[in-house]
């Protein structure tokens, strides 16, 4: 089975995550994600990152972090996601281009929304950095 390499954001911005809804029509369609998209040839993680956020949601971010791969398997496909904590720019202006909603969420708010299966061990990996950096 192939992997596909994904790159993607948790955009922090004043004590909130900014979380994506895929459009209806998509693959995992109405479910939340964190935005970004598939690594081209020659690319760089964090190239792709910022070149997907922009493509995305017509804004720039700040990488602050890059937390460990998550691998997850699909019936028909598996997925390396490659999450990336970054810091919203602050004249920034997040525009739900290839969503059909995006929502800054607090922590509590990010664990009510409905995720795509990938991105569920991203999101919990997220929290525990978070709790980690408190101590």
């Amino acid at each position: 089975m192939s992997v596909v390499w994904v790159a993607c954001a948790i955009i922090e911005h004043q004590g909130q995550v900014l979380a994506a809804r895929r459009k209806k029509h998509h693959s995992q369609g109405g479910l939340w994600e964190f935005p970004g998209g598939k690594l081209n040839q020659g690319e760089t993680p964090e190239q792709c990152l910022i070149r997907e956020i922009m493509e995305e949601l017509g804004a720039n971010i700040r990488i602050v972090a890059r937390l460990p791969d998550c691998l997850y398997h699909y019936p028909a496909l598996s997925v390396c996601l490659m999450p990336f904590v970054c810091q919203a720019e602050q004249a920034a202006i997040f525009q739900a281009i290839e969503h059909d909603a995006i929502q800054w969420c607090t922590k509590e708010e990010l664990l009510g929304l409905d995720w795509c299966p990938a991105d569920v061990p991203v999101l919990q990996q997220y929290l525990a950095w978070k709790s980690a950096k408190k101590i």
